[in-house]
């Protein structure tokens, strides 16, 4: 009876202690993003432009669909300096030349983002 009593003790305190480290790390990731999602919004805007475009196929996960997107490299300048980002949208939606509105982190311009618009794409897109 006391090895059963000793190993249902251990088997708690094992599954106690995974499930304050799963915690423990969801708040760490929790708290990064909403630390990135802070300094960008509060970051700098610069305006950049298309230098390359290709097409490329994405496939949802949801719905096993196909699509063909755009996909845009742009670049943008941040004190004389040059820094390079992608974006994508539908098919046929950039072309080189086109400007577009870039944010970035005014501490790391290389996290430079184009067409950010909710915390979700700030945490997914946070390198």
């Amino acid at each position: 009876m006391t090895d059963v009593r000793r190993s249902r003790t251990y088997v708690v305190a094992k599954a106690l202690f995974w499930l304050s480290a799963g915690v423990a790390m969801a708040a760490f990731i929790g708290f990064k993003g909403i630390e990135t999602y802070r300094i960008m919004r509060g970051g700098n805007q610069a305006q950049g432009r298309v230098i390359e475009t290709f097409e490329d196929e994405r496939e949802y996960e949801a719905s096993r669909d196909f699509a063909i997107v755009t996909v845009a490299q742009y670049e943008f300048f941040v004190g004389g300096e040059r820094f390079t980002g992608t974006t994508e949208g539908p098919r046929g939606s950039w072309e080189i030349g086109d400007k577009l509105r870039v944010e970035f982190n005014p501490r790391n311009p290389n996290e430079g983002r184009q067409g950010v618009k909710s915390l979700i794409d700030y945490i997914v897109t946070v390198r």
